[in-house]
């Protein structure tokens, strides 16, 4: 754990740039498309003509269903291609910054299909939960068994790929080694639940502060601990000799 804070140089620094600049533009993108869609919709439903007030769900309700499904469709499908390309381009070059990584083209499509393949795994995962759990436990399933789940299995499937930039390898390595390993991981967990602890216990204090200013200082202290937890991730998943068998 030690080292892990010791290893935080320049690289941190350009990681938690990287991380800022995916958080503003896709907060950016998401408000211009919210805003694009209301304008459609005033210009669908002739509200902006009329200069009426009629608020979105009463314009809603003017628009053919067919029309309104198929902007849904044309808004949906942008979000989800922004998401697919852009989010893990990020992803990707935090994990080649922290690990003094080549960069190439190639290695980035090859992140985003493995991306891709990961979100399918865990949605399936989710799908065969949601059949055979009873309802009612499904939400605390999903957030305190799967989704913690993940974000560990996660980490330990950046840090491979980021050393194989092999897609197969890396899903197999996240699962061998997360799984089953397991045990060389409880001590590093425990320490990362530990400091996250202390974060929160500091940022109850910023519920003394402005509204805007709150939320912006609880970002800077999630930010912070994301740029942190993925250098000790690294830190602990690259002397396990069970990664030669994945280079």
């Amino acid at each position: 754990m030690v080292r892990s804070f010791n290893e935080l140089d320049r690289r941190a620094l350009m990681v938690l740039v990287a991380q800022l600049v995916f958080v503003i533009t896709y907060f950016l993108f998401l408000v211009g498309l919210s805003r694009l869609f209301e304008a459609r919709i005033e210009s669908l439903s002739g509200a902006a003509a009329q200069q009426s007030f009629l608020s979105l769900q009463d314009m809603l309700a003017t628009i053919p269903l067919q029309q309104l499904l198929g902007l849904l469709f044309s808004y949906a499908v942008a979000v989800v291609v922004i998401t697919i390309f852009y989010a893990p381009f990020f992803e990707w070059l935090t994990w080649r910054i922290i690990y003094s990584r080549r960069m190439s083209a190639r290695s980035y499509l090859n992140y985003v299909w493995m991306s891709l393949l990961w979100f399918l795994i865990w949605g399936a995962v989710a799908t065969l939960l949601y059949l055979f759990i009873r309802e009612g436990w499904m939400p605390i399933v999903l957030f305190m068994v799967l989704m913690p789940l993940a974000v560990y299995l996660s980490l330990i499937l950046n840090a491979v790929y980021a050393r194989t930039d092999r897609v197969f390898m890396s899903v197999r390595g996240a699962f061998a080694l997360g799984i089953g390993k397991l045990g060389r991981f409880i001590i590093p967990i425990i320490a990362a639940m530990l400091v996250l602890l202390v974060l929160m216990v500091i940022s109850w204090t910023f519920a003394f502060l402005p509204p805007r200013l709150e939320a912006f200082m609880l970002t800077v202290v999630l930010l912070l601990y994301s740029v942190w937890l993925r250098f000790y991730a690294s830190v602990v998943v690259q002397p396990l000799n069970e990664l030669k068998k994945y280079k």
